[in-house]
């Protein structure tokens, strides 16, 4: 799913290492004498008593990790976990990654293979019965309630916090393991306990996570839900709901609406690079002239007529329609209306390299009699391919000393030493060029 992107971010829930596993009876005991309190109705009517009830309830989701730290490497683990040592041991693949496995008694430890870290922590046993971080989550909600002053606004919140975040590594960790409804359900979770009173820290990308998880897993109606609930908190990872919605739309045979979410993103994210591709698909599919798009930029440039990724966004999507020198226009358009920035010389080098790309593949398609054709056709792409130089020249003399641009900079070097090496054997001043930046890019 090209689209699936995920905001993984380091939620680190561990304990210090110090703390030690207690036995299931005693969180079972600490479960049991908190619910006596809450029976009381003179107790019940005390923030307190249900804070103690959350306490006890988040105690017995830790318990089993309590001397886990996610990160830390094996001799690091087998100095925390004491006498509890691994029952096995074994290399799986999951997502295409393999990570090593530790099996404990109640828990299984994955490492990551690039850092030899723990990734994530899947519990085999957990220390009571039911959803520990649910139980908890309520008896907070239930301490808000009761706290008519809201004395305790600071210790809730931070409490709900902690099951937020507890949730969304569970998120993680289901799906890492390829379990996407799990998955999906724990990130919906941890966004409805993020933005529960009086937390102020809601995890924003939670619920679109939720959507995509949910839209792995083909639960296209909970998919949709979760992305509505998702932008109504302000997020859409930069235009992305609406692709993924308009995907969901297709999926459905239903083209009127996903045209309706891509040209609403469109309007909103006129950049993104997957609504524009997915909205010209669509247009060809319904017989529509791509060329709607450039009237929709048009007016998205008559109210931002500063920013300049849309004359890139225009030149691209010439290109897709096979206007190659109106494209170049309106990458050239780019450093006119901000001298500062080199991305649009950059992308007429890139039309170039493209063009040049297809000749050659063009060229390696014909059949082997027609080498007269081949090799007119490599000279022709030897030429085009020296039209690149001189936009990628002034994108790299442009971006050099920007910070924001060292990507262009970058690239910039790599597709001039490319271009240099192709034509090096030509003129010496090519040979001269190609060892620059060979030697520029080795450093």
């Amino acid at each position: 799913m090209k689209k699936f992107i995920l905001s993984l971010a380091a939620v680190l829930v561990a304990l210090s290492a110090s703390a030690q596993v207690k036995s299931d009876a005693v969180i079972q005991k600490a479960i049991d004498k908190a619910k006596a309190l809450t029976e009381n109705p003179k107790k019940a009517a005390k923030p307190d008593t249900w804070i103690k009830l959350g306490k006890a309830y988040l105690a017995a989701y830790d318990n089993p990790t309590s001397n886990v730290i996610l990160g830390i490497g094996e001799q690091e683990l087998l100095l925390a976990m004491g006498n509890d040592k691994p029952l096995s041991e074994e290399y799986v693949v999951l997502g295409g990654v393999q990570y090593k496995k530790k099996v404990f008694e109640r828990k299984n430890i994955y490492f990551d293979p690039a850092t030899g870290g723990i990734a994530f922590i899947e519990v085999t046993k957990p220390s009571c019965v039911g959803d520990a971080l649910l139980e908890a989550y309520n008896a907070y909600v239930k301490a808000y309630e009761v706290d008519a002053k809201h004395k305790k606004n600071k210790d809730i919140a931070a409490a709900l916090k902690k099951i937020a975040d507890s949730y969304y590594q569970d998120a993680i960790t289901a799906y890492s393991l390829g379990d996407n409804a799990k998955a999906s359900a724990l990130f919906a979770m941890a966004a409805t306990v993020s933005a529960t009173e009086p937390c102020e820290v809601p995890i924003r990308e939670a619920f679109y996570n939720a959507a995509l998880t949910a839209q792995e897993a083909g639960n296209f109606e909970k998919a949709v839900e979760f992305y509505g609930k998702s932008m109504d908190m302000g997020y859409s990872a930069e235009g992305n709901a609406f692709s993924n919605l308009a995907t969901i739309c297709l999926e459905q045979k239903d083209t009127l609406a996903a045209r309706k979410h891509l040209e609403g993103g469109f309007d909103m994210y006129p950049d993104n690079e997957a609504i524009l591709t997915s909205l010209i698909n669509l247009y060809l599919q319904l017989n529509e002239d791509p060329r709607l798009i450039l009237d929709r930029l048009e007016i998205a440039k008559q109210k931002m007529p500063e920013n300049t990724s849309l004359y890139n966004v225009q030149g691209n999507l010439l290109i897709k329609i096979g206007e190659f020198d109106a494209a170049l226009k309106a990458f050239r358009t780019v450093v006119e209306v901000d001298p500062k920035d080199p991305t649009g010389l950059f992308s007429e080098g890139l039309a170039w390299v493209n063009k040049a790309a297809e000749i050659q593949e063009e060229a390696n398609a014909l059949p082997v009699n027609e080498y007269k054709k081949y090799d007119a056709m490599m000279e022709q792409m030897r030429e085009v391919y020296k039209k690149g130089l001189e936009p990628f020249e002034a994108a790299y003399a442009l971006a050099k000393g920007q910070a924001q641009y060292d990507k262009v900079e970058r690239y910039s070097a790599e597709y001039l030493r490319q271009i240099y090496f192709i034509l090096r054997n030509e003129d010496p001043k090519y040979q001269e060029a190609y060892d620059k930046y060979r030697e520029l890019l080795a450093q």
